[in-house]
């Protein structure tokens, strides 16, 4: 089913991203996919923030004209001292 939404601005639009069990300070990346345009990756600035319980961080993307499509990973490392 597409779309989700409807965007009708050629500015850029706040994205809040939210994570649940993800380290504080990891940084997702977005891939925006667009019907007539190249892939975009952005990278949320700053990093997830809150709680390792519920984080979130905001994204200003630019959707490109056309239906698109958007995408959120993020990795990391555990580490011996976060437990």
């Amino acid at each position: 089913m597409f779309p989700d939404i409807t965007i009708n601005t050629d500015r850029p639009v706040p994205v809040v991203i939210t994570g649940h069990q993800v380290p504080i300070g990891t940084v997702p990346t977005i891939n925006i996919l667009g019907e007539n345009s190249d892939q975009d990756n952005l990278q949320c600035p700053g990093g997830m923030q809150g709680t390792l319980a519920t984080s979130t961080c905001t994204v200003n993307i630019t959707f490109p004209f056309g239906g698109s499509r958007g995408l959120v990973w993020v990795t990391w490392q555990n580490s011996a001292s976060q437990k």
